[in-house]
C-alpha cells in the first residue's frame, strides 16, 4: 500500500464518521405540528418574552406557528420555530429558539426577525 492510498482511506473514514454524526443529529431534530399543545405553549412563552424585550406600545399577538422543530436531548428539549406575529396592523416573522430544561422551565435562547 502506498502512503497516498492510506491517506485517502483515512480521509474517507473521517468523512463517513462526520456524515454519520450529522445523520444522528437530524434524527433527533424532528418537525412537529404547529398546532400541537406543547408547541403552542412554547410559542406563547416566546411571544411573551419578545413583548417584554420590546418597547412598543402595541402588544405582539401570535398569528401562526409557521414551522416548528423539536430536539430532545436527555431530559431537556430545544424548539426551533418560525412565528408569524402581529403588532398593531403590522405582521412580522421571528425565528426563535426556546430551551426547556428538565424541570419544564422555558427560556427564549435566541430570536431574530425573519425577512422573506
Amino acid at each position: 500500500m502506498t502512503l497516498k492510498y492510506l491517506r485517502l482511506t483515512r480521509e474517507v473514514e473521517q468523512s463517513d464518521r462526520r456524515l454519520t454524526s450529522m445523520q444522528v443529529r437530524v434524527m433527533w431534530m424532528k418537525e412537529v405540528p404547529g398546532d400541537d399543545p406543547e408547541v403552542q405553549h412554547v410559542a406563547d412563552h416566546a411571544v411573551k418574552t419578545i413583548q417584554q424585550r420590546s418597547n412598543s406600545l402595541f402588544p405582539y399577538e401570535l398569528q401562526e406557528v409557521v414551522h416548528a422543530n423539536a430536539e430532545v436531548t436527555g431530559e431537556a428539549s430545544k424548539f426551533n420555530m418560525l412565528l408569524k406575529l402581529k403588532r398593531g396592523d403590522k405582521e412580522e416573522k421571528f425565528k426563535v429558539e426556546v430551551h426547556k430544561n428538565h424541570e419544564g422551565v422555558l427560556h427564549l435562547n435566541h430570536m431574530e426577525q425573519h425577512h422573506d
